[in-house]
């Protein structure tokens, strides 16, 4: 390996910076797909079991933060479903279903590839430590005095 001096230390500590920022953002955004993950794993679950009600029954629906609202099952074939841009709009129990369900395929699939790329951040982030806890220890231990900057002060 060659030889490198305290300025070269520095750019390593610099990378290593970088990338274990970008390593927190790289978490972060995992926890927002887990998160929504579970929120569309809750709506479709909720909806599966609306459709199995008899019309009439009366049943709790989850409205967040762990809060229900009493009501009464009137139409399992329809219901609302939001399609982004706060848009909503009527659809049948089914295809909402079948629509959330593309929807977590497609949230799963970043979701892995996040936590791939996570991975490999991980392993850039230790590589780079030991390379900096090695460099800084040759410096300590074997450089001149006038390599790590002490002399002429």
């Amino acid at each position: 390996m060659a030889e490198r001096g305290e300025a070269d230390v520095q750019q390593l500590v610099a990378a290593l910076e970088t990338s274990r920022a970008q390593l927190t953002a790289l978490v972060r955004q995992e926890e927002i797909l887990r998160v929504s993950l579970e929120e569309y794993g809750r709506a479709r679950e909720t909806m599966a079991r609306y459709a199995e009600a008899p019309v009439g029954t009366e049943v709790l629906v989850p409205i967040g933060a762990d809060s229900f609202l009493f009501a009464h099952v009137a139409d399992v074939e329809k219901c609302i479903v939001g399609i982004g841009a706060n848009v909503a709009l009527e659809d049948s129990l089914e295809k909402a279903m079948g629509r959330i369900d593309r929807r977590m395929e497609q949230l799963q699939s970043v979701q892995e590839d996040v936590v791939q790329r996570i991975g490999e951040m991980e392993e850039r982030v230790n590589a780079y430590t030991a390379t900096i806890q090695q460099e800084y220890e040759r410096l300590q231990r074997g450089a001149p005095a006038e390599e790590r900057g002490e002399e002429g002060v």
